[in-house]
């Protein structure tokens, strides 16, 4: 067992040497971010560009109106409705 799993980390290391491709999520651009782990805790750094500040403020004001709806009492809370054996958020 204890090979198994060495063999799986050493080549889950050399893939992520590599780098990996960070998506863009909700129009939010988050490409070259820099990971440094240290005993305990990770640093986080990345660039930004003005494209980025734009796609946070939009998803913070998209949040904000949110908020500012259920505030208002715009939506009705129904805790669950089953389909089956499954239960899912109104």
């Amino acid at each position: 067992m204890q090979q198994l799993v060495d063999t799986e980390i050493n080549e889950l290391n050399v893939n992520l040497t590599k780098g990996v491709v960070i998506p863009t999520i909700a129009g939010i651009n988050v490409s070259d971010i820099e990971l440094t782990c240290s005993d305990g805790w990770v640093e986080f750094g990345l660039n930004a560009t003005p494209e980025f500040f734009e796609g946070v403020q939009a998803a913070w004001g998209f949040w904000k109106r949110e908020v500012d709806n259920i505030n208002a009492g715009m939506f009705e809370t129904t805790p669950y409705f089953a389909y089956g054996e499954t239960l899912f958020l109104q």
